[in-house]
């Protein structure tokens, strides 16, 4: 199972996306999932948007990103990512809440975080 790092704004990997579009933390946590465009936390709540490698937080700035998209925000030297986790069981997806109207998107990062 590939897991692919997700940076945020220092470089520094937050967390990882494993197959199924689900976000775990370094330890293997599970974080949150991409359903289609939006991504939810394991409560239910929407968390953000997932475009392109990006996720887009609720001010339209971005949380965190895989390397391998760039929509102009500043990249930092990415640090060196750690091992992947083996990821714990997934729980069980709640039935998301409804998505709010994605706000206009900001060439900067997000004040929002995991």
């Amino acid at each position: 199972m590939s897991m692919i790092p997700l940076h945020g704004k220092k470089g520094q990997v937050l967390a990882f996306l494993a197959e199924g579009g689900r976000i775990v933390s370094l330890k293997g946590k599970s974080l949150a999932w991409i359903s289609g465009e939006n991504v939810y936390n394991y409560t239910g709540d929407h968390i953000g948007w997932w475009a392109d490698g990006y996720l887009i937080g609720p001010d339209g700035g971005v949380m965190a990103q895989t390397r391998s998209t760039n929509l102009g925000v500043t990249l930092p030297y990415p640090a060196p990512p750690p091992t992947p986790p083996v990821a714990s069981p997934e729980p069980a997806r709640p039935v998301p809440s409804a998505p709010p109207i994605e706000p206009p998107r900001k060439l900067d990062w997000s004040d929002y975080t995991f």
